[in-house]
């Protein structure tokens, strides 16, 4: 029983989505922005710098970083000692 309650509503959930898709299909306003043009070019910008961010990082060489900082803090410890 539960479960063909959960398909009814899923199958309503997808319909008001398709009708909600055709009513605002050539309206203005089937696009909802909270925000201004200059604001969503500067959170454009941002999004695409921190892509770019993203990217170096994945080219990291986290495990070479990691050995090298171990290394370090062990020279560290035997000059201390």
């Amino acid at each position: 029983m539960t479960t063909s309650i959960l398909q009814s509503l899923a199958k309503s959930d997808a319909d008001l989505h398709a009708l909600l898709s055709a009513v605002y299909a050539s309206s203005p306003y089937g696009e909802i922005k909270l925000i201004d043009a200059q604001t969503q070019v500067a959170l454009e910008e941002l999004e695409h710098q921190t892509q770019c961010i993203g990217d170096e990082m994945r080219e990291l060489d986290i495990e070479g970083i990691a050995r090298a900082v171990k290394r370090k803090q062990e020279e560290a410890l035997k000059n201390m000692s």
